[in-house]
């Protein structure tokens, strides 16, 4: 990576500036500042049986969160970006299956900050994705009743859970899961970490292709500019928040499938408040997999993800590793 790296112990005794509180979209604040990436490696988010350690997840997002936010105190990181009014979409990426979706252990660690911290009542949090059918298959437990953390599909919800009209974004033309708007103020990227056959990559950004009826539509071109158009959909641009990698396994390449013979063990997350510093990240520590594993770039394969150079120039976030400080942390 070309960006400027900074470690934990540096990061706390610069005293990096305030980020200014969403109010506005995040994804506003970061542009009028450098763009932070939190990348934490925690050993014991896997433990020596396999199972994923859900204090550990919990850990690993309270050091992000004060990461990114420049505050010391895990309440503060939390409450800088969310309130107890607000209602919170957690996107999940549960297509491919175990192996390689959201840990189902993740999402609700992420869930409990979000009540323990910012207030916010449980009912009013929504795990969620496309299907139930899906998240089941990746071992999400379901959960419909509103006065518990709730995880379901938008299949989920009356008349198919989409909206009867589609919304025009850009080169973008989809019905919106009524989650994304009509239910949710405030939404989450949970993604993985993963290759992409058709996009190059598949991180936080293109997650919210879940959030259509039509994604199928939208993977010509290296799926450009249709992640950039989408998320530039107010639906999104205005009500995200916070975009986190598990990226606990990596599959660097033979995506969007499970494909174990390229996935490695990372034990990690990664996350900011800015999708395309995010994922742009994301797609650096792809290319080095690749290139470890004497693998060709996604350049040379003919799919590099073009999307995020276009994401940047709507204004989502910074493509540029130069402006983008990475803050490793080890927990």
């Amino acid at each position: 990576m070309n960006s400027r790296v900074i470690d934990r112990r540096t990061f706390l005794a610069a005293g990096v500036g305030t980020l200014l509180l969403p109010v506005a979209s995040p994804i506003e604040a970061q542009s009028r500042d450098r763009t932070r990436v939190a990348l934490v490696t925690c050993p014991g988010l896997i433990e020596g049986n396999g199972q994923v350690s859900s204090s550990a997840a919990a850990q690993a997002l309270d050091h992000l969160v004060m990461a990114v936010t420049t505050k010391h105190d895990p309440a503060q990181a939390w409450t800088t970006l969310f309130s107890s009014r607000d209602v919170v979409g957690i996107k999940v990426n549960a297509l491919a299956g175990r192996g390689l979706a959201t840990h189902p252990e993740t999402a609700p660690a992420l869930a409990e900050r979000l009540v323990k911290f910012c207030r916010i009542p449980p009912g009013q949090i929504i795990i969620w994705d496309r299907t139930d059918r899906e998240l089941l298959r990746s071992g999400f437990v379901l959960q419909k009743e509103d006065h518990q953390v709730r995880c379901f599909g938008t299949d989920a919800l009356a008349n198919g859970g989409y909206e009867a009209q589609p919304q025009i974004s850009g080169q973008v033309g989809s019905c919106f899961s009524t989650i994304v708007s009509r239910y949710v103020t405030a939404l989450i990227s949970l993604s993985v970490l993963k290759d992409h056959d058709l996009s190059g990559v598949s991180l936080g950004m293109k997650n919210f292709f879940g959030a259509i009826h039509n994604p199928n539509k939208y993977h010509d071109h290296q799926c450009d500019p249709y992640i950039a158009d989408l998320v530039n959909h107010p639906y999104i641009k205005e009500k995200f928040r916070l975009s986190i990698i598990d990226g606990l396994y990596a599959q660097y390449h033979g995506g969007p499938s499970l494909n174990v013979s390229f996935r490695v063990t990372r034990r990690q997350l990664i996350g900011g408040l800015d999708p395309v510093a995010v994922d742009t990240v994301g797609h650096q520590i792809i290319e080095q997999l690749r290139q470890q594993h004497k693998l060709k770039s996604l350049k040379d394969e003919g799919r590099p993800p073009t999307w995020l150079a276009t994401a940047a120039k709507l204004g989502l976030g910074r493509d540029d590793m130069k402006l983008i400080d990475v803050i490793k942390i080890d927990v």
